[in-house]
């Protein structure tokens, strides 16, 4: 049964002048950006470790995962922290805007066409904005974020 009106809440944010959101239990915090430990041999979108609250997590750059020019991160560049449940990361974003309420109804399934399809999940129309909620899950397990391996990899 759908409740027609059920809400869904996302945290919004831009990435190199895209609108995309994740649904708020997912972001556990955002951070100002901090010192982020390099790994040598790792894709060009993983900026490196992050030791949070004494959990060293993996850090995704978001730009380079989308394919975005990347600017030089700042002291203001927010880092969000995100959880699927036991896996937890970083993801470096250009600026986090808002947490809205959406009806379901107003989230639907994106085109075939949209070249990141693979990590957005749906597509969400936010007054005229088009917003892309990404796919956490796929977001972090495709690309073999996982901690043991990454830390291995490094060693």
């Amino acid at each position: 049964m759908h409740n027609q009106d059920a809400a869904v809440q996302l945290v919004v944010f831009e990435v190199g002048q895209r609108a995309y959101a994740l649904r708020v239990e997912q972001v556990i915090e955002v951070l100002r950006m901090v010192a982020i430990s390099p790994l040598p041999d790792t894709p060009p979108w993983l900026a490196g470790m992050l030791n949070f609250r004494g959990q060293v997590i993996p850090v995704m750059d978001l730009r380079t995962r989308l394919g975005a020019p990347r600017p030089q991160p700042d002291l203001n560049t927010p880092i969000m922290v995100v959880t699927t449940g036991e896996r937890m990361a970083g993801l470096i974003a250009d600026v986090v805007r808002e947490v809205i309420s959406l009806p379901v109804s107003a989230v639907r399934a994106p085109d075939t066409l949209t070249g990141q399809a693979q990590v957005v999940a749906t597509i969400a129309r936010v007054r005229e904005r088009l917003v892309a909620l990404l796919d956490l899950e796929r977001l972090l397990l495709t690309h073999a974020l996982d901690l043991p391996l990454a830390l291995e990899a490094a060693r």
